[in-house]
């Protein structure tokens, strides 16, 4: 993932403005490195894989945020390496996805982070269950040496397996979560609840829709994730209508 600039809003932006970019590793290991691919730093803590990465900005703090498949969410202080909060609880590997912060009535940025993790569930037998989007404030502390990170909503089960990416999508403010099930769902940032449902179909001898691994927006409508089979789906939500529960099937590969 790109590092922003310090003053740039759009946090969501994976493209680096020449402030170097972060990798999440199999080794559990996050690291940081500058423009000309120096690595700067190593952040340790995790315990296995980091297959998810974000930015969180509270006021003018740019915080780290990332997911890992020992069932964590982490945010740091990528300047100087400082674990400030751990999430656990997750129902194992986690996506995560900041958000804009919150705003006063005057419009000016408060003191108040927000971020959306997905889990991947739990098996049982033949079943993976209590998969879960979970939305969530956090703060900082007055130090800014630590944050404390609070649940806000949690949606469990609407999707029929395992949650594999998370997006967020600056000019509609929706949130993109995509499954193994095959679909992506268009959630609405701030409960979480899903407005819109995005489906594929199976391609060519498969029976069953292929699994989703990563979700990202395009802008102007656009929504594409790719599958464990190697295939893109790009799917055109500008013309839908998000403000009630909606199935479509359109999709591009």
């Amino acid at each position: 993932i790109g590092i922003p600039s310090t003053t740039d809003d759009d946090t969501t932006s994976t493209i680096s403005t020449m402030n170097g970019y972060v990798s999440g590793c199999k080794d559990s290991l996050v690291r940081i490195f500058d423009c000309n691919h120096t690595l700067v730093r190593t952040l340790t803590g995790h315990t296995k894989a980091v297959t998810s990465l974000s930015w969180v900005r509270i006021s003018n703090q740019l915080l780290l945020l990332t997911g890992s498949w020992d069932g964590t969410a982490k945010l740091w202080n990528s300047t100087n390496g400082t674990c400030l909060a751990t999430m656990d609880g997750h129902e194992n590997t986690v996506s995560v996805q900041g958000l804009p912060p919150t705003t006063n009535e005057e419009g000016t940025v408060d003191a108040v982070g927000r971020f959306v993790t997905g889990s991947a569930g739990i098996a049982a037998g033949n079943v993976i269950r209590d998969h879960k989007i979970r939305l969530w404030n956090v703060v900082l502390s007055t130090d800014a040496q630590t944050a404390t990170a609070t649940i806000t909503k949690t949606v469990a089960n609407d999707h029929d397996g395992p949650i594999r990416g998370l997006a967020f999508d600056a000019l509609t403010a929706m949130v993109f979560s995509c499954s193994n099930d095959g679909t992506v769902r268009v959630r609405d940032s701030t409960s979480g609840e899903c407005v819109l449902t995005l489906h594929t179909a199976p391609l060519l001898q498969q029976q069953q829709p292929p699994m989703l691994l990563d979700v990202t927006s395009l802008g102007k409508g656009l929504i594409a994730a790719c599958s464990e089979d190697g295939n893109a789906f790009i799917w055109n939500i500008s013309n839908t209508n998000t403000n009630t529960n909606n199935n479509t099937n359109t999709n591009t590969n």
